[in-house]
């Protein structure tokens, strides 16, 4: 049996600004390694920098997609927490959200996925990208830096859904007709 959690603990987080308790980062690996987990997917990445709704920017520096220079200290923690679990025997993991890739969204939003239209009240893309585009080819380099960064045994992949999975209450859709879907259906 393997017992897999995924949490992200307020160690990890920036300070309360009103100054309230927190576990430091041992305490924190310590519980969850005294309730007997053996896997642990926890976050390399943030929401965007504006605050705004996205995911997969990196804590670390990226040589594919900038991050904010306050997010330094962030990574120093979230190096120093792999390092405690790894000594407590946890194989660590990060999340990622396997298509929604919000900066590489806004940089080629030809690599987004175009909902079908099924008649129904149009659903807008918020930052989901096709596996048929060249992200196909773009995330293993991208996963590969996290890993390489953070010293992690693997990856924890979530929205593997091929559609819109919305963070803005829309509706959800499966599908996309996008020009790389429309060339591999072709062919």
């Amino acid at each position: 049996r393997v017992c897999r959690i995924e949490h992200y603990p307020s160690c990890l987080s920036p300070p309360d600004p009103e100054g309230g308790p927190r576990a430091s980062i041992q305490q924190a690996v310590d519980a969850i390694a005294d309730a007997g987990t053996q896997v642990w997917s926890i976050a390399s990445m943030r929401h965007r920098p504006d605050g705004g709704i996205g995911r997969s920017w990196p804590l670390w520096e990226s040589r594919m997609i900038p991050r904010p220079q306050e997010w330094a200290a962030d990574a120093e923690r979230l190096k120093e927490f792999v390092d405690a679990a790894h000594k407590r025997d946890i194989l660590m993991l990060s999340y990622y959200p396997f298509i929604f890739t919000t900066p590489i969204y806004e940089q080629h939003p030809e690599w987004g996925i175009q909902m079908l239209d099924d008649g129904g009240v149009e659903v807008w893309n918020e930052g989901w990208l096709c596996w048929n585009s060249p992200y196909r080819d773009w995330l293993p380099q991208y996963l590969n830096e996290t890993i390489e960064y953070f010293d992690l045994d693997g990856i924890y992949f979530d929205d593997m859904n091929w559609g819109s999975h919305s963070d803005a209450d829309q509706r959800r859709t499966g599908g996309c007709s996008c020009q790389f879907c429309r060339e591999q259906y072709l062919e």
